[in-house]
């Protein structure tokens, strides 16, 4: 490991950049000056550490990338001030530049000079725990559902085809195979019925996983203020805890918390005009996603709602809009009103106006 530092009062550490990888990091410092006082070329984690902690208060800064999470929450408890830069952006001002991981280190280091730059929101262990949940109950529903295709393309392909259908694993697969045994041979017939057991036990685990979250959403006393908006169920409210974590007030304002979300027009203006297009679709995808499916059930059951919501949504549903105009529009209230039921620590009421 080479490394070059200079502890004169004149050279102390201001701004550090890291660029991480697996089992090592390299790290740029430089002064108030802009001038280069700390060089650390393929550092382990540990050492790392150890310099940070003998080093007074500076600003670290680490692109967004696995991983990163947990160093900026280990270095913080150093006492620094931690900041995670989109890769995107450690790009553009690499530009056509060779690259090699100490020049990624000295860019990372380089977005805290540039104005405007924007971080990432560091997760707390927490949120990275119900993210964690929330991967699990996904991926394992994303496997049910790839089994189910396997059989089912299983059995067209042996002249034995059957609409798709979970509940026809279930319960009447077994029967269908034994009527139509002439036409698969015994091999087949039993690589069928394996993953027949496979898909069954995808499906327990997939339920479980679900009940797991079903009960954050109802111990959480966050989750269930978030429940109380118009068909906002426990997935969604989980999502959402993962995504604002502790503190809503990091978000300006309840349009800005639409934004993050991807639930506002992309703007594409020149020469004096004013362009909205679609929405822009930052942010979670998942997330954003349930919000949609819950504007499509609030759209589906307009007559239900009451107050200052329920005659907005039918004022929406009567403008002549496109459907997918109105249910994005439709979402990003719902947005807008869960941001104010955290900020304010209140439950939804139908005369709530936002």
């Amino acid at each position: 490991m080479n490394t070059t530092q200079n502890s004169t009062k004149s050279k102390i550490v201001k701004v550090i950049g890291v660029d991480l990888a697996k089992d090592h990091c390299d790290v740029i410092g430089y002064d108030e000056n802009g001038k280069i006082c700390l060089r650390l070329d393929g550092c382990s984690y540990a050492k790392l550490r150890e310099i940070l902690s003998n080093l007074p208060q500076a600003v670290v800064l680490m692109e967004a990338c696995k991983g990163s999470m947990f160093h900026a929450r280990s270095i913080a408890d150093l006492g620094h001030e931690v900041r995670l830069v989109k890769g995107a952006d450690v790009k553009a001002l690499r530009n056509i530049n060779h690259k090699n991981d100490l020049r990624d280190a000295a860019y990372i280091a380089k977005l805290y000079f540039v104005p405007g730059t924007t971080y990432v929101y560091i997760k707390s262990q927490q949120q990275q725990s119900l993210q964690f949940l929330q991967n699990e109950y996904k991926s394992l529903q994303e496997l049910r559902i790839q089994a189910g295709n396997q059989i089912h393309a299983g059995l067209e392909e042996f002249g034995c085809p059957v609409r798709k259908s979970s509940k026809f694993i279930k319960t009447r697969m077994v029967a269908h195979l034994e009527k139509h045994a002439e036409l698969i041979p015994e091999d087949v017939m039993a690589s069928f019925k394996r993953r027949r057991e496979i898909w069954l036990n995808l499906l327990q685990q997939e339920e479980e996983a679900k009940r797991r979250l079903e009960q954050v959403a109802a111990t959480d006393a966050n989750a269930k203020r978030i429940m109380t908006v118009p068909c906002v169920g426990p997935q969604t409210a989980v999502g959402l805890l993962v995504h604002i974590g502790v503190d809503i007030g990091r978000f300006k304002n309840s349009r800005q918390f639409a934004a993050s979300l991807g639930l506002v027009p992309k703007q594409n203006s020149t020469g004096g005009n004013n362009t909205l297009n679609h929405i822009t679709k930052c942010g979670p995808k998942r997330l954003r996603s349930n919000l949609v499916q819950c504007a499509q059930l609030v759209l589906m059951h307009t007559e239900k709602w009451k107050g200052n919501f329920g005659d907005w949504v039918r004022k929406m549903r009567d403008s002549g809009k496109k459907h997918g105009v109105i249910v994005c529009a439709i979402a990003a209230k719902l947005a807008r009103i869960i941001y104010r039921l955290m900020k304010d620590k209140v439950d939804y009421t139908s005369v709530l106006s936002c």
